[in-house]
């Protein structure tokens, strides 16, 4: 072989390596970045494991700890259903909630144990107590009225208010301990140019027992705030969709001065659920490239990393009968999905738990 052919031989090698890094980092930068909506599936994140008939759909997951699940029902918000993550023996207790003259009309449970929580915002009041007998005293009756609300620990709490001069959504800390017990965070949610702050700013809210984190991920735009948990702004996120705008029509009622939906808004991000440093949103935007027979038959789950903003990965869970799912929760190991009036289990495989384990050691690093 001359050293002229062995020359060209190896710029041709060296030209080839290149374009294929090149074109992987492209790639990979107009999933993340661009906002050019190209999802990643990588090959069997979650996988089927079991099903369980749970006979009603009012139930939602109220928490979970050392394998077992915590339902919630709305239509007997006094039982609390407890479930093995093996989804073979289940246990029913009732909340023994400490004698008043409250008409609850929304309460919502929470179980962080050894603590669980029943709060009514309408009313509004905070009960809680331990899961050794369930038994609920009443923490807070004077507080302003709440529309979602979080457990921090034992004595703090992250809510959703409303401004009452304008009813405009607001985030806030709760602490039981403090004489000025309320804290409100008035820029953390952003209302856009033309919204009305009520229905624009609507989505869901969490906290991350694990990073001490707070997020709220708006229900209508492509966005996540995430906050400390004190309520300090952190960074806003972006998930990878392309609605920077809120598509939603409202009207104005003059009885009673209220605003009103007069038209389905185009939701995007339905549920949530977190683990670790991951933030689990279930998107019903179907992306650029995304098998339309797949994405029919099923809900779409992104993955982001909470701490860097960070697009991770997307996987699929297969609806029931065209039904999505209502209501989801991660644990290290499983993904439990309700889905009308069935639970659901699916094993975590190696590509989202290396991810989930890489998200624990940054976690540990940076605390």
């Amino acid at each position: 072989m001359t050293i002229k052919r062995v020359i060209v031989l190896g710029l041709l090698a060296f030209f080839s390596a290149t374009t294929t890094i090149g074109l992987y980092l492209l790639s990979k930068d107009l999933i993340q970045t661009e906002g050019t909506f190209i999802r990643s599936f990588p090959p069997h994140p979650a996988e089927f494991d079991k099903q369980l008939d749970i006979h009603y759909n009012s139930y939602y997951f109220a928490g979970y700890d050392k394998g077992i699940l915590y339902l919630g029902n709305y239509t007997a918000p006094l039982v609390v259903t407890a479930i093995d993550t093996s989804l073979i023996y289940s246990q029913e207790y009732r909340i023994q909630p400490e004698s008043s003259n409250f008409t609850f009309k929304s309460l919502q449970l929470r179980v962080n144990p050894p603590y669980f929580y029943l709060s009514d915002g309408t009313v509004p009041c905070i009960y809680g107590g331990k899961i050794n007998n369930w038994k609920a005293g009443l923490l807070m009756s004077d507080l302003a009225y709440f529309t979602l609300l979080e457990p921090v620990d034992s004595t703090r709490f992250v809510l959703r208010s409303n401004k009452s001069n304008t009813g405009e959504n607001i985030l806030g800390t709760f602490d039981l301990r403090k004489e000025d017990k309320l804290k409100l965070a008035e820029n953390l949610l952003e209302k856009q140019s033309d919204g009305d702050g009520i229905f624009d700013t609507d989505g869901t809210l969490l906290y991350s027992k694990a990073t001490s984190k707070i997020i709220y991920v708006y229900h209508y735009r492509n966005q996540f705030v995430v906050a400390d948990k004190q309520a300090k702004l952190l960074y806003r996120g972006h998930t990878i969709d392309t609605t920077t705008k809120a598509q939603i029509k409202v009207a104005h009622i003059e009885k009673g001065n209220q605003l009103k939906m007069y038209a389905p808004p185009l939701t995007v991000n339905a549920h949530t659920a977190i683990c670790e440093d991951l933030l689990f949103i279930h998107s019903t935007l179907r992306g650029k490239y995304d098998n339309i027979k797949h994405w029919s038959n099923a809900s779409t789950i992104d993955v982001y990393n909470v701490t860097s903003g960070d697009y991770v990965m997307s996987f699929y869970i297969p609806k029931l009968k065209d039904a999505s799912l209502r209501n989801f929760i991660v644990t290290p190991t499983q993904i439990f999905v309700l889905i009308e009036n069935q639970l659901m289990s699916y094993t975590i495989s190696n590509t989202l738990q290396k991810e989930l384990l890489k998200a624990k050691r940054n976690t540990a690093l940076n605390q």
